[in-house]
């Protein structure tokens, strides 16, 4: 248990920490700090975590003294901040956000909850710069996973809010971005194409069937197209999809009817298959899919027409007012990530239809490296 003792000193507010052992900072042996305003917070800082301290917060005074006057000496600085939305008004009247922005507390993830769903109040919460808002329920399991999300999000500088707010645009750098593809395809083609010679003799040794495999996608705009890629599974695969819904990793998702399929360790994929996998040397065709146009170096997974076609609705669409591309968003924070969800995925795709520019782009290739090797077989 953990309490946080606000003391005036000199004008100032002194931040102590105290706990059920000797008040002795070296006795703390707590690595992760959340500060939690309001009623609908209450049970959190009763909560057992060996590692994470919850602390209360009882007004929005002293959350706004706490972080103009952050001192960590000693103690990390907060991971994050939760409060309800009874205090969004005083917050925002004392000018919360731009106070935050020239403190220490600048990068620590913010999240707004409200017991139920209301418009009003989400502006409000973003009008403070939340990160995110959220409603119904409050599961620490979920509040810990959505917090590392947003960690990952501001790592690369991209805000939950950006699908909130900013403008579309999906196309104003289209030329600049064909002409990159164009050029950067044609290179990686040419010095693969020794790869392509020793991977198709490989795949037609371990099993029988085609070196490729062609598939259906949905693309920008829902536009339809064969999608290649070098075959990991033993042939007429796709027959047996329907054998493997129990194992689909997005069952574990809040949506009662999932809009992605991933299996880990899919028993269809061969040996060989496991390694192209892990190593995505499976999706060197998707090269020429980018020379023709189909698809981009950068932008949102193209969908399988079974997976496409559960995204229609005004909220998931977005994500297709972008290019397809060979990686993404997606594919440097989440992959090969049990964790992920139908709702982050999506989120995920809408932000780069939004925030879609060359430099971006860059930026997202430049991750997509250390993110090839996959820890999971997914």
């Amino acid at each position: 248990m953990i309490n946080l003792a606000l003391q005036r000193s000199h004008e100032n507010y002194r931040l102590d920490f105290v706990t059920t052992k000797a008040n002795d900072h070296k006795s703390l042996q707590i690595r992760r700090l959340m500060l939690c305003l309001g009623d609908h917070l209450s049970s959190l800082p009763n909560t057992r975590y060996s590692d994470i301290g919850f602390v209360k917060i009882n007004s929005a005074y002293d959350l706004i003294d706490i972080v103009e006057t952050w001192n960590s000496e000693g103690f990390e600085v907060p991971e994050a901040i939760l409060i309800d939305d009874v205090h969004l008004a005083k917050l925002n009247a004392e000018g919360f956000a731009a106070k935050r922005k020239k403190s220490k507390l600048k990068n620590t993830v913010l999240i707004v909850f409200s017991k139920n769903q209301n418009d009003l109040i989400r502006h409000a919460a973003y009008s403070i710069e939340a990160d995110d808002y959220c409603y119904g329920e409050i599961q620490i399991s979920e509040i810990l996973k959505k917090i590392n999300f947003l960690k990952r999000l501001k790592l690369i500088g991209v805000e939950r809010k950006d699908v909130e707010f900013n403008p579309r645009g999906n196309r104003r750098n289209y030329y600049q971005k064909r002409i990159f593809d164009i050029c950067f395809a044609s290179f990686a083609l040419l010095l693969s194409l020794p790869f392509f010679l020793i991977i198709g003799i490989l795949i037609k040794l371990e099993s029988r069937g085609p070196i490729f495999y062609v598939s259906k996608r949905a693309g920008f705009g829902f536009k339809i197209f064969d999608f290649y890629k070098f075959r990991t599974m033993r042939k007429n695969a796709d027959k047996e999809l329907d054998k493997l819904n129990h194992l689909n990793q997005y069952n574990n998702t809040k949506s009662e009817s999932p809009s992605f399929f991933k299996v880990k360790d899919d028993p269809r994929v061969t040996n060989f298959g496991k390694i192209l996998r892990n190593t995505s040397l499976d999706e060197l065709p998707q090269l020429f899919n980018v020379l023709k146009g189909d698809m981009s170096i950068v932008g949102n997974r193209p969908l399988p027409l079974y997976e496409a076609q559960q995204l229609t609705n005004d909220d998931c669409a977005e994500r297709f007012l972008a290019c397809s591309g060979l990686t993404g968003l997606w594919q440097v924070l989440k992959r090969g990530s049990a964790e992920i969800s139908n709702e982050e995925r999506i989120l995920l795709d809408k932000i780069y239809a939004r925030k879609s520019s060359l430099l971006f782009d860059l930026k997202i290739i430049v991750m997509t490296f250390p993110a090839l090797i996959q820890k999971e077989s997914v």
